[in-house]
């Protein structure tokens, strides 16, 4: 609770007319972050429902285990993100860029590792198992370069 009025005060302090941004630099700056942060948590709501669906005709203990440990790193990393917009910390720039690239970077793997396995095409596993279960359909992500266009990574 400490650390978090502490934040909050520096970035009161940061965003006053004495500090370096004003609160005109800070207030779009929170609110892209925001956006960007929501952008990212449907993609991983879109490529968690997709994963469930492939892999219900799909199953592989391995590849599943894979596929739910690099989704958690991703929501982790989304959830990094709205953390620093709501606790107002996106008065350290340096916070801000490390937290975008990270979340950009973990939705990348996840990403990859879903068009490898063929979550993304809906195609069958190679060599693996199938059940009874409706085929899955293609899903349908953001690119790479569409996520962190939308956070800000350039």
């Amino acid at each position: 609770m400490k650390r978090a009025l502490a934040v909050l005060l520096l970035a009161l302090v940061w965003c006053g007319p004495m500090g370096p941004i004003g609160c005109a630099g800070l207030l779009p700056a929170l609110a892209g972050l925001a956006q960007g942060a929501s952008f990212l948590s449907g993609a991983l709501d879109t490529a968690e429902a997709g994963q469930q669906a492939w892999f219900a005709r799909n199953p592989s203990q391995d590849a599943q285990a894979e596929v739910a440990a690099a989704l958690q790193r991703a929501r982790d990393a989304a959830a990094a993100l709205a953390a620093i917009a709501s606790a107002a910390k996106a008065a350290d720039a340096g916070d801000v860029t490390t937290a975008k690239a990270q979340a950009v970077q973990a939705y990348a793997a996840l990403r990859q590792l879903l068009d490898e396995l063929g979550v993304l095409s809906g195609a069958p596993a190679a060599g693996g198992a199938e059940t009874t279960a409706p085929a899955p359909v293609p899903v349908d992500l953001p690119t790479v370069d569409a996520v962190a266009a939308k956070l800000g990574v350039s």
